[in-house]
């Protein structure tokens, strides 16, 4: 079983916790912007080789 679709089920369990219901807010809110970080820059860098 994936760690994801662990923490997706958690969501809507009765017994979760606010910590962890701010951290998946938190990686669900950062991980898309560092992947689009990341794309820009290799994007950028590809194209000044």
């Amino acid at each position: 079983m994936d760690p994801i679709g662990i923490e997706i089920r958690s969501l809507f369990g009765e017994s979760i916790k606010p910590a962890w219901n701010a951290r998946l807010c938190v990686c669900g809110v950062v991980i898309p912007i560092l992947a689009q970080l990341s794309h820009l820059v290799v994007r950028g860098v590809l194209e000044h080789v």
